[in-house]
């Protein structure tokens, strides 16, 4: 079945020659789960009259980004054209937008379109159920993707590759010209139609869009048949495969993430030697030592996206990938708003927490060896992200100086209030300001003060006294200078840059 056989009700211009490979129902704004590249989304619009134009918008992208055919409307109530975002939207995305021929019926349609094409046939989907059953045991594999590609290439006596949205071999069995074949992905990638490569006929399908987009190419010499049916059948099995093996590993990394994190806050709340005895068999299941070298490591979580109940928290999830990436020992959970981590003390796992989590401010506690003292490590850690927080950069505890430890007790917009009571006008003088903490940053120390600012000591001094008048306060008082030195702190204890003006002003 082509797209000319329907009538256009706007969005992008439909392509005749495009083959529609089947057709599924949409039941809401959400409910793309069935659809397959290549086939058409169907609906009458009652499951979306209800919606806001970002839903309808929302729906048309996620259609597109299927590599859907086009959508199909039955016009009538409620819709008796299709919304103007939806068209709109429609046009962005290269989208056709198709309305039912007068007095047909959406599952008369559907029935249609699906026999025509085949997908339902009954041999497409035995074809599919047995080579499923021949595939399924590659999922137990130590590498998957290898083993799955080989399976097939058995199965079909093809050559098999497995490929990224990058066009890299994931996985590869047989004599096929891999990078070839990885250049025709840039083409059409999507579709089941077969290209030439060379001396290879090659059929190209998506098999998977989560967590990253993955294509199966099959490649056999040119002049050798293979079943349209066969190679359809092929890319449906793996697909359903890939599917199910996706949501099974993310129960799974969802039950241990929550496992995970009771043993996190029990241990984080404060647990006795004789509780943490009892907690030994837990420990066990979970792959995490009772005795060793710890550290508690923290991560900002505000305006994190989080999981829900029946999906793995992403930052959790690349945590854990990264423990097991660098064999290091992790619990992990949300602890007093933030991300929290208790893993075996590793330099390189924590600077590649830091690296792959740069948007977000991280605190890390000193090590320590007794698994009940993990309430003080957490405090520790929540004093280097306050300090890390303030500063903008990472300050792991051991580096937390005595002035960070005051400040980060206080209140962020405490010390900002602090701070304008204790410069009042001073702080719209720039040039007294930067001489105060070059002053400041020197030690009070008038001649190292003026070699820094490359002025005279009699200009510092000079500089100084009217810091002294618009203070009220005299820079021989400790109060005063404590004072000053806490509100200035983080800029004092900036490094000096060689691009900063010095100027002569008085």
């Amino acid at each position: 079945m082509t797209l000319a056989s329907l009538d256009q009700a706007g969005g992008a211009a439909p392509d005749p020659r495009a083959i529609v490979l089947g057709a599924c129902l949409a039941e809401g704004p959400d409910g793309l789960s069935a659809l397959e590249p290549g086939w058409l989304v169907a609906t009458d619009g009652r499951p979306l009259a209800g919606v806001g134009e970002p839903e309808l918008r929302t729906f048309v992208r996620e259609a597109a980004a299927r590599h859907a055919s086009g959508v199909v409307i039955r016009l009538g109530r409620p819709w008796s054209r299709p919304p103007e975002p939806l068209l709109d939207e429609a046009v962005h995305a290269g989208l056709p937008i198709l309305a039912l021929p007068p007095g047909a019926t959406l599952s008369a349609f559907l029935r249609q379109v699906n026999e025509s094409t085949g997908i339902h046939d009954v041999a497409v989907l035995s074809t599919a159920v047995s080579l499923q059953s021949e595939l399924i045991g590659a999922l137990s594999a130590s590498d998957m993707e290898s083993e799955l590609v080989r399976r097939i290439a058995m199965s079909l006596d093809v050559s098999a590759v497995l490929y990224d949205d990058r066009q890299d071999v994931i996985a590869a069995q047989g004599d096929a010209p891999v990078h070839l074949i990885g250049q025709v992905l840039e083409h059409g990638a999507e579709s089941d139609r077969r290209r030439e490569v060379g001396r290879w006929q090659v059929a190209v399908s998506e098999v998977a869009s989560e967590p990253r987009s993955t294509y199966l190419a099959l490649a056999w010499p040119t002049g050798r048949e293979v079943e349209a049916s066969l190679i359809r059948s092929t890319g449906f099995a793996v697909r359903q495969l890939l599917r199910a093996h996706s949501r099974t590993l993310a129960s799974a990394l969802l039950h241990d993430q929550i496992q995970r994190a009771q043993v996190l806050v029990e241990l984080l709340e404060g647990v006795s030697d004789i509780r943490l005895q009892r907690m030994r068999d837990g420990l066990v299941l979970l792959h995490f030592p009772s005795e060793g070298t710890y550290q508690v490591h923290v991560i900002e979580a505000a305006g994190r996206a989080g999981g829900t109940d029946t999906e793995p928290d992403p930052v959790l999830s690349l945590v854990q990938s990264l423990a097991a990436e660098h064999a290091t020992p992790a619990l992990m959970g949300v602890f007093s708003g933030d991300y929290a981590i208790l893993h075996t003390a590793s330099d390189g796992f924590t600077k590649e927490l830091v690296l792959r989590l740069p948007e977000s401010r991280h605190g890390a506690s000193s090590a320590f060896h007794d698994l009940t003292t993990a309430p003080a490590a957490l405090r520790q850690a929540q004093m280097s992200l306050a300090t890390s927080r303030r500063t903008g950069h990472f300050t792991p505890f051991h580096r937390v100086g005595f002035v960070d430890f005051i400040l980060g007790h206080l209140p962020a917009d405490t010390l900002r209030d602090r701070a304008a009571d204790a410069l009042g006008d001073l702080a719209a003088n720039d040039v007294l300001i930067e001489t105060l903490i070059e002053y400041l940053r020197h030690g009070l120390d008038i001649q190292e003060t003026g070699r820094a600012m490359h002025l005279h000591p009699n200009s510092i001094r000079y500089r100084l006294s009217k810091v002294e008048e618009h203070l009220g306060r005299t820079l021989t008082d400790p109060e005063t200078i404590t004072l000053l030195y806490l509100t200035l702190h983080d800029t004092i204890t900036k490094p000096l840059t060689a691009s900063s003006p010095r100027r002569e002003n008085r």
